[in-house]
């Protein structure tokens, strides 16, 4: 068994992939700010749970940026930037990856965050049952080291319908694979990352229907519905197309 994540320096930090004047890159450290209030602007106010949270029982600011921070330090989150605009950033994608030999690593951050405990039970009850590092592979089954586990995607609105999200989606692949790490495994809650995450050969694990999910007799992400029924954990193995 290998040991915990470290983003190997091998793979230097650099240019993911390009789509007209939006380049995807790694989040470089004097960004990092910037990025995390992308997400605060776009994807915690339309992210079905996010955004039905907020409504209820805010996140404070100290732990959101507490909990972007945790994975940003895995290095290996990345945004895309439109060059003939300034570098504004146009994307995000928050990622940390969760390691056999220490699976808790994150989540022992995620716990001292109080006021996000609604949504990490949600994400604990979605992933129940679930093994995080065994994988199908045909008939066998295959189990890794490493997973990529997405911690949010968001494009801001006036950059939408130009294909970034499923760029950003495939960039991320790409360089993990590139470090190592074998298989992705997340939550996604929205109609529109669905199909995109699909797309790039991952598979339906489990689906829960928000109207199934009670919290004191109550299904809070009933509301979610509709356009969004379900929360779905997709994941699987990712390709090593240089193998």
């Amino acid at each position: 068994m290998e040991g915990s994540f470290v983003r190997s320096p091998n793979v230097p930090k650099g240019v993911r992939g390009r789509i007209s004047t939006i380049r995807i890159d790694d989040i470089p450290d004097n960004r990092r700010e910037e990025a995390i209030q992308h997400m605060i602007d776009y994807y915690m106010k339309e992210e079905p749970l996010a955004s039905t949270l907020m409504k209820i029982a805010p996140f404070s600011d100290e732990d959101i940026h507490e909990f972007y921070h945790n994975a940003l330090n895995d290095n290996i989150s990345m945004y895309a930037v439109d060059e003939a605009n300034n570098e504004e950033i146009a994307g995000v994608t928050m990622l940390r990856v969760a390691s056999r030999c220490d699976p808790e690593r994150h989540t022992k951050v995620d716990a001292r965050l109080k006021s996000m405990q609604a949504l990490f039970d949600f994400l604990h009850y979605c992933y129940d049952g679930i093994d995080f590092f065994t994988y199908k592979s045909g008939t066998s089954e295959v189990v890794v080291d490493h997973i990529l586990e997405p911690m949010g995607l968001s494009v801001a609105p006036h950059y939408r319908g130009r294909g970034i999200g499923e760029a950003i989606i495939k960039a991320r692949h790409e360089l993990v694979t590139e470090l190592g790490v074998e298989a992705t495994l997340g939550i996604y809650t929205s109609i529109y990352s669905k199909p995109l995450i699909l797309r790039q050969g991952m598979e339906i694990i489990k689906e829960i229907p928000f109207s199934d999910y009670y919290v004191d007799g109550k299904a809070i992400f009933a509301e979610c519905n509709p356009p969004n029924p379900s929360a779905q954990v997709i994941g699987g193995l990712l390709r090593n197309d240089s193998a």
